[in-house]
């Protein structure tokens, strides 16, 4: 009977008791809510303004377009912005070149967006400095200039950006708005190659194998293009074969040398072509070089489709994707 009497009479009593108890606790969740997006303390009554920073002026503004203090105009809201993009704050102007570029809170306006893009790159943002270079290396709404999208690459390529660490690379390998520099083009190849980048893993291999910009390392140059050639990418191809012909960093196997050059070659590698038609006839006997053509006919359509993959995904790494 007690236990009957208790468990019909609890319910009302816990209802009360967590109303009691989570009253508080709700209370405390709103404010931590507020405070969590409002990290530098700005208040929506602020009104001394003297000590405030860029990234005050940023934080006011935000507080206005998240809807947590009412009555912000949108001059109002630009205008907080604008400050604090003239106080060297590099976020302020990032969103000021999104609202006018996308039409958030103002009308599109390309100038004003453009404006913005440049302020932001000077300010050090890093994802405004890498689409600025490459407009100036593609030549989109500015003129064509290697030697400032080299400028603005290499600082976003400091600042951790794989894809301008792999543009950079690149660029002084060919001596492209930079003096050429393969041990430069090293240092940022092997960085961007380590977060994905296919032609700056095909710059490592080569140039290990080659000892150009630091020592000659076989075993690392296989390290690099063993996984390219699994992948169907033809001058790795062509330059393993090169190892195997050689015995470098792999055991010597002639037949299987030639047979990577005539995958290579018929992947469209000119070197591989040239080397396969000046030597293999001289280095192989009759019955070793038919079986390397059958062989390479049976395998080089398999290669043939991983390239055609790949180069896709060459040509995408190579465009700015954004944001």
């Amino acid at each position: 009977m007690k236990i009957f009497y208790t468990a019909k009479i609890a319910p009302i009593c816990w209802v009360r008791a967590m109303i009691l108890c989570l009253a508080p606790l709700a209370f405390y969740s709103v404010a931590l809510g507020t405070e969590a997006q409002n990290p530098m303390g700005v208040r929506c009554e602020e009104t001394d303004r003297s000590r405030w920073q860029g990234k005050h002026y940023y934080q006011y503004a935000d507080l206005f377009m998240k809807g947590i203090c009412d009555g912000g105009s949108t001059d109002y809201i630009v205008g907080l912005l604008d400050t604090a993009t003239e106080k060297g704050y590099g976020p302020a102007a990032y969103k000021l070149y999104e609202m006018y570029s996308k039409g958030y809170l103002v009308s599109t306006n390309p100038e004003k967006a453009q404006h913005y893009e440049y302020k932001a790159a000077e300010l050090g943002i890093g994802k405004s400095i890498v689409k600025l270079a490459y407009k100036y290396e593609i030549g989109d709404g500015v003129p064509k200039d290697l030697n400032k999208a080299s400028e603005l690459y290499y600082v976003a390529a400091e600042n951790g950006n794989g894809f301008a660490q792999g543009k950079i690379a690149w660029y002084f390998l060919h001596g492209k708005g930079v003096p050429m520099s393969d041990s430069d083009a090293r240092y940022w190849a092997k960085k961007a190659a380590y977060k994905g980048d296919i032609r700056s893993a095909f710059i490592m291999g080569d140039l290990t194998y080659r000892g150009y910009g630091g020592s000659q390392n076989f075993k690392h140059s296989l390290h690099y293009l063993q996984p390219l050639m699994d992948k169907g990418h033809p001058e790795a191809i062509a330059l393993l074969g090169i190892m195997h012909l050689n015995g470098e960093g792999v055991e010597e196997n002639t037949s299987q040398g030639f047979l990577y050059l005539k995958i290579a070659s018929d992947l469209g590698s000119m070197q591989a072509t040239k080397l396969f038609k000046t030597f293999a006839q001289h280095k192989l006997k009759p019955n070793e070089l038919e079986n390397v053509l059958q062989k390479a006919k049976t395998l080089s359509p398999k290669y043939l489709r991983l390239w055609k993959d790949l180069r896709i995904v060459i040509e995408e790494q190579q465009v700015y994707q954004g944001p």
